[in-house]
């Protein structure tokens, strides 16, 4: 039995990367034989990973990769013409998509796919030849493996003793037939952490297993852990914050009821330490006495931050990042959520809104109109400028 793979289910706050990277470096000083790789999706990511080995002096000892980058470099590659004999001298690239590649829309708003179904070179390359379309990397991958099974695990147990997963919400699709080769096919050690509360991004936009969108500890269960244990999933090591004070945590819990609720492993000592809604007129004079950063939707909200506010990010762009004190412009479907707690929130809004509550490691604002008005019992309050 298998138990030293392990898939961490952290709170926004509680160091996973920081996890992640701290094994990492003790498995490298242990004087592995084979490399070791972390592996991340996004690149504000891996950037953040990068710094954290070189403070520690071992980024010539530890790979930070992409996911897109590990697929192509590791999986693809290396037995590319064994889908696609007339590539023998491509290198090939990625061509990043946004949505679905291969599909084309009608004048009455209908889509079709522009390619049969055994037609590789047009479904995951481009017209060019030169990159594979990012949406269908994951795909061609597990295409490339089913003609070259023995082949493609013996070159990755050759290769890697430990494999790192950070932020592995962001797996989606064909992404979890690659996690369950790793984990029963190979003898690499696999390590896992990821918060599902915060699966603002998707590494393609796929109809496959949609049940697990955002939650690879579901879909390790019911199809990896089922038969034999593989994974350890753990959710108690990761399960309290180092970043955001209790009352931070409190909100955070509310807007994913379905999680564990948030602990906090700060002691409230701090008489700034907040979550408050703040009214328009009153929020000239919570900046100048917090200097929050501000966290909008996106570009075209840009236009309600206040004049004075230097640092400006978007809800879904700062995962990982953190800072003393932000002030949240909400969406109008947020707004309307937080008067009825237990009311409807799309699932992106939602994770959006986690993200940008839980990156305050003293104090978050939340804007609010002039008349706003909430519930008796809510668990917020108004800010208030003390008097001078």
């Amino acid at each position: 039995m298998r138990t030293n793979n392990i898939c961490y289910i952290a709170s926004a706050g509680a160091g996973k990367t920081t996890k992640v990277v701290s094994d990492a470096i003790n498995k490298a000083n242990n004087n592995s034989l084979k490399k070791i790789a972390i592996i991340t999706y996004t690149q504000n990511n891996q950037a953040h990973i990068r710094t954290k080995l070189e403070n520690q002096n071992m980024a010539h000892k530890i790979i930070v990769m992409g996911w897109f980058e590990f697929l192509l470099k590791h999986w693809i590659m290396p037995f590319k013409t064994t889908v696609f004999p007339q590539l023998i001298n491509t290198h090939l690239g990625i061509s990043p998509v946004e949505g679905k590649s291969g599909l084309m829309r009608t004048s009455n708003g209908k889509t079709f796919v522009t390619y049969k179904k055994d037609d590789f070179r047009k479904k995951y390359i481009t017209p060019d030849g030169n990159k594979v379309y990012s949406d269908k990397l994951s795909e061609l991958a597990n295409e490339v493996y089913q003609r070259n099974k023995l082949e493609i695990i013996d070159r990755l147990n050759s290769i890697f003793g430990y494999l790192y997963f950070d932020e592995c919400q962001d797996f989606v699709g064909f992404d979890y037939e690659i996690i369950k080769l790793l984990l029963t096919k190979t003898d690499i050690t696999c390590v896992f952490a990821g918060d599902p509360r915060q699966h603002t991004y998707s590494t393609h936009t796929t109809s496959k297993y949609t049940k697990y969108t955002g939650d690879i500890a579901s879909f390790i269960q019911e199809n990896i852990n089922k038969r034999k244990i593989y994974v350890t999933i753990d959710i108690t090591t990761l399960v309290e914050s180092y970043r955001c004070p209790m009352c931070i945590c409190d909100f955070a819990s509310l807007v994913m009821p379905q999680y564990p609720k948030m602990k906090s492993h700060k002691t409230e000592d701090s008489i700034e330490e907040h979550c408050m809604l703040v009214r328009s007129c009153d929020v000239e004079r919570y900046v100048n006495q917090f200097n929050p950063v501000a966290l909008i939707w996106d570009s075209k909200a840009m236009k309600n931050v206040h004049t004075s506010i230097k640092q400006i990010y978007n809800m879904g762009a700062v995962k990982g990042l953190d800072f003393p004190h932000i002030i949240v412009y909400p969406t109008s479907g947020m707004l309307k959520w937080i008067k009825n707690i237990s009311g409807e929130l799309a699932d992106t809004t939602r994770a959006k809104l986690y993200v940008a509550v839980t990156r305050a490691e003293i104090s978050t604002g939340i804007v609010v109109p002039d008349d706003y008005y909430l519930p008796l019992d809510s668990i917020l309050k108004f800010w208030e400028s003390k008097k001078d």
